[in-house]
């Protein structure tokens, strides 16, 4: 049986180890639906529910253009497995985990039904839900019918409140049950694994669930983007003629050289280059500096000047003596 489903601050979590296919489009494959029993646990997950984080994924895709099958199958290669402020905070992450794990595995929910039927939806709502919550995960976790689980949160540098909350609840759960795995994506500047060593886990137990990524690891796959991207240019009905064999291949080159292994960094680009006839790319990429932050800078730079051209010439036309 195979489930899957992503939000962001996105969650996913997968049933079964031998995942054949992940990816943030949210497909809805056999076993995914399921039956829930009585009114009780259909009023809870109502009521726990924040986004359905298979249809929040499909939304992102949609928005981002579609899955370039080589950028993520090196997920399971590995064995592991815009932001939405109503999702950006640890509570809604873990209602979302906590409510697709309920959904996907239903005989282990009663944890989360004998909480509800005492406390009804302030459970999830109260000053004190994020506690409620934990623990009502961690009792999951412990139940021996649970079937293995991949888990994965997305963007978890813009998790804004009780992010290190969060990350704990993440480092407990490798030491309640080993049928538990993790894939989590952020920038930089926060530094999960290092934050993860710094509670009291099995020395084996981050290796075996987590996989740091390293800038040789997402080598292949930016490339592999990088030549999605490119294809996708070259079969453009707007500017795809204008770009010839040698256009592209120094295109490709150059975006290469720039990109850094930042998918975003290629998106945007690439962006541009889907509204340029191909005789004034290579110039156009040869002007984009390397680094998301001063790609951002660069954009915003080039909006400004527009703007103030536009304003200039505006002026320029309303002083303009009438010559005869």
């Amino acid at each position: 049986m195979e489930n899957s489903s992503r939000a962001h601050s996105g969650v996913r979590s997968t049933n079964a180890w031998n995942q054949t296919h992940i990816s943030g489009n949210a497909s809805v494959h056999q076993g995914d639906v399921f039956q829930v029993g009585s009114d009780l646990e259909k009023v809870c997950l109502s009521r726990l529910r924040v986004v359905d984080p298979r249809d929040h994924g499909a939304g992102i895709e949609r928005k981002k253009g579609g899955l370039c099958e080589e950028a993520f199958k090196w997920i399971l290669d590995t064995r592991v497995i815009s932001t939405d402020k109503a999702l950006n905070n640890a509570t809604a992450v873990l209602r979302s985990l906590i409510w697709l794990f309920a959904v996907q595995q239903p005989d282990i929910m009663s944890p989360l039904l004998e909480r509800y039927k005492v406390s009804g939806t302030e459970l999830f709502t109260d000053g004190n839900s994020f506690d409620a919550l934990s623990a009502i995960f961690q009792a999951m976790l412990k139940d021996s019918n649970m079937s293995p689980m991949y888990f994965a949160i997305d963007a978890l540098d813009e998790c804004d409140e009780n992010q290190s909350d969060l990350i704990k609840i993440i480092a407990t759960s490798l030491t309640i049950s080993s049928k538990v795995k993790w894939l989590l994506a952020s920038r930089p500047e926060v530094d999960v694994l290092a934050k993860l060593k710094t509670y009291d886990l099995p020395d084996l137990c981050i290796p075996k669930a987590l996989v740091e990524l390293d800038t040789e690891s997402l080598q292949a796959p930016a490339s592999a983007y990088i030549e999605h991207r490119l294809k996708k240019l070259k079969r453009s009905s707007n500017v795809g003629s204008t770009y010839t064999e040698a256009i592209l291949e120094t295109v490709l080159k150059e975006v290469r050289e720039r990109a850094k292994d930042n998918f975003l960094w290629v998106s945007l680009v690439f962006d541009d280059l889907e509204t340029m006839r191909g005789p004034y790319a290579i110039n156009q990429v040869l002007g984009y500096p390397s680094g998301l932050s001063q790609l951002y800078d660069h954009r915003m730079d080039r909006i400004e000047r527009k703007e103030t051209g536009g304003r200039l010439v505006n002026r320029v036309t309303c002083i303009s003596p009438v010559v005869s």
